[in-house]
C-alpha cells in the first residue's frame, strides 16, 4: 500500500470531510479514539504523511451526501449551459432578422459581441482585484443556492446532520473553492451562449443568403467606423483579409435606410463579406475567453484541492488520534530531530529578546498593533515582515535574520503550522545556530477591550502540534507581561 500514488482530494471529498469533522465535534473524545483505533489504518499509510492518512480516513468514513451534492450541482450546470444555449439562438436568430427589404445591421453585432463581453471581463478581474465584494453578482446566487443545494442532500435522510456547522466551516477554510465554483457555473453559462450563438450563426449564413450594411443614427463617418473595426479586430489581424474588413468594403457597405439603398453601387456585391469578420469576433471575444477562463478555474480548483494542507485544528485532532494507535515518535516522518519532545523544555524569549517578526499568510493585524502587543510584554521588535510561503519570502527572512534574533510568526490560530513553516524551521536551523529560537503567535482579536491575544482554549492543540517537529527549540510566545 505504501508504493500507491496518493489519491486525489474531489469537491465530494471535501463536502463529506467537513460533514464528518462536524459529526465528530459532537462526540465524545473517548468514543472517537475508540472508533478511529477500530479503523487500523496501515502504519505505511501513516507514515506517508498527515493528508495521505486523512485521505484514506475519509474513504472509511465518508458518506453519500458529497456525490449527492455533485449530482445535483451538475443538474444545476446543465440548466445553465441549457438555457444559455438558448438564449444565445435566440440572439443570433433575432439579430439576423431579414426581411428582403433591408439588410442586415452589422453594429449591434459589434455591441452585443464585442462591448458586453469585454464589459463581463472588466467585471470579472475587478471582481478578482477586491475579493471581498464577492457574494454579489455573480456569487451571491451562486453561494445562496449552493447552501439551498447542501441543506437539501444533507437533510434527505437525515434531519439532524449539522448543515450550518459544514457550511461554516467551509466557509472559513476554503472561500476560494465557493469563488472558483461559483465562476465555474458562470463560465459554464456564457461559453454555452456563446458557442451556441456561433453555430447558429454559421448555420444560418450556410443555408440563407444575407446581406450585411452598416448604419446608424449617430455623425460615424466611414473612416471612424474603419478605425473602430480594425481596433476590435486586433486579436485576429494577422490573419488579414477576408477576416479583417477593408476601408473599401466599409464605405460600400454603408446604407441608408430611408432611401433603402446602399450609398455605393458595390454595396449589394460586397454586402455579404462582412459574415467571416462577425464570425470571429464571437470566437474572439466569446467563445475562446469564456474556455480558457473555464479552464483556468478548474485548474485552480483541483490544484487547491489537491494541495489542501489539512492545518485546521479539527483534522488536528483526526491525526494525533491516528498517530497516537498506528504512529510513534520514532516513526515520524523526516523532520529534523534535535532531542525528544519529552526531553525539551518550555521555550521562552528573554525580557529584552530581540525579535523579526513575521506577519505569516496575512494575518489581518497592522504593524503598529503587532509592534504594540510585543512591546506590552517586553520584547524588542526589530523589523515586521510578510510571508505567505513561498521560496522567494523565506529566502528573504533567511536573509534578513541575524544571529542572536529569535523570529516570531504571527499566524491564523485556524491554521496549524504545515509544511511551508517546515521548510522555513529546516532552512533557519541550516543557516543560523540550531539554538535560534522560532515562536509561533496563533493571534485573535479580543473581546471587550479591542486587544489581540492567543486563546487559552488554542494552546494545547497547538502545543501538541508542535510537538510533531521534535524541535525543542520552537514554542508558543510567551504571553505573560515581563517575559522572563
Amino acid at each position: 500500500m505504501a508504493g500507491q500514488p496518493e489519491r486525489s482530494f474531489t469537491l465530494a471529498d471535501l463536502i463529506d470531510y467537513e460533514l464528518q469533522l462536524a459529526l465528530d465535534s459532537r462526540a465524545r473524545p473517548e468514543d472517537l479514539a475508540q472508533r478511529d483505533k477500530g479503523l487500523q489504518l496501515d502504519a505505511a499509510v501513516l507514515r506517508q504523511g498527515k493528508a495521505a492518512a486523512l485521505k484514506t480516513w475519509l474513504v472509511k468514513m465518508r458518506g453519500p451526501y458529497g456525490e449527492r451534492f455533485l449530482q445535483l450541482r451538475q443538474l444545476v450546470n446543465l440548466g445553465l449551459v441549457t438555457v444559455g444555449a438558448l438564449l444565445g439562438w435566440g440572439t443570433v436568430r433575432g439579430l439576423l432578422t431579414y426581411d428582403g427589404h433591408h439588410p442586415v445591421n452589422v453594429l449591434p453585432f459589434l455591441s452585443l459581441f464585442v462591448l458586453v463581453p469585454l464589459l463581463f471581463l472588466l467585471v470579472l478581474f475587478a471582481k478578482g482585484l477586491l475579493a471581498q465584494l464577492f457574494g454579489k453578482l455573480p456569487g451571491g446566487w451562486v453561494t445562496s443556492s449552493s447552501l439551498w443545494i447542501l441543506s437539501r442532500v444533507m437533510k434527505k435522510n437525515q434531519a439532524d446532520l449539522p448543515v450550518l456547522d459544514v457550511w461554516h466551516r467551509l466557509k472559513a477554510l476554503h472561500p476560494r473553492v465557493f469563488a472558483w465554483q461559483a465562476w465555474i457555473l458562470s463560465q459554464s453559462f456564457a461559453l454555452a451562449f456563446y458557442l451556441t450563438a456561433l453555430i447558429s450563426f454559421l448555420f444560418y449564413v450556410t443555408v440563407h443568403d444575407y446581406a450585411f450594411a452598416w448604419q446608424t443614427t449617430l455623425r460615424l463617418g466611414p473612416d471612424a467606423l474603419g478605425n473602430l473595426v480594425r481596433g476590435v479586430a486586433w486579436p485576429f489581424a494577422w490573419l488579414g483579409p477576408p477576416l479583417v474588413p477593408d476601408q473599401a468594403l466599409i464605405q460600400a457597405t454603408q446604407y441608408d435606410r430611408f432611401a433603402a439603398r446602399y450609398l455605393s453601387s458595390a454595396g449589394q456585391q460586397l454586402a455579404a463579406d462582412w459574415w467571416p469578420f462577425l464570425a470571429m469576433l464571437m470566437v474572439s471575444y466569446g467563445v475562446l475567453p469564456r474556455l480558457l477562463l473555464l479552464i483556468y478555474f478548474k485548474v485552480r480548483l483541483n490544484r487547491h484541492l489537491h494541495r489542501m494542507a489539512f492545518d485546521d485544528f479539527a483534522s488536528e485532532e483526526v491525526w494525533l488520534r491516528l498517530q497516537g494507535h498506528g504512529l510513534g515518535w520514532e516513526a515520524a516522518p523526516g523532520t529534523k530531530e534535535l532531542v525528544a519532545p519529552a526531553e525539551a523544555e518550555p521555550l521562552r524569549a528573554r525580557k529584552d529578546q530581540p525579535l523579526m517578526v513575521v506577519r505569516w499568510r496575512q494575518a489581518p493585524f497592522p504593524d503598529d498593533q503587532l509592534r504594540s502587543y510585543f512591546e506590552e510584554r517586553g520584547y524588542v521588535v526589530q523589523s515586521i515582515r510578510n510571508a505567505e510561503g513561498r521560496d522567494s519570502e523565506l529566502q528573504g527572512i533567511l536573509e534578513a535574520l541575524k544571529e542572536g534574533q529569535a523570529l516570531a510568526l504571527v499566524c491564523d490560530p485556524w491554521e496549524l503550522p504545515g509544511e511551508a513553516f517546515n521548510r522555513l524551521r529546516l532552512a533557519v536551523r541550516e543557516r543560523l545556530p540550531t539554538r535560534t529560537p522560532i515562536f509561533l503567535v496563533p493571534l485573535q482579536q479580543g473581546n471587550e477591550a479591542g486587544g489581540i491575544h492567543v486563546a487559552r482554549e488554542d494552546r494545547p492543540l497547538w502545543e501538541a502540534s508542535l510537538k510533531t517537529f521534535r524541535d525543542p527549540y520552537i514554542g508558543l510566545l510567551h504571553e505573560g507581561k515581563g517575559a522572563p
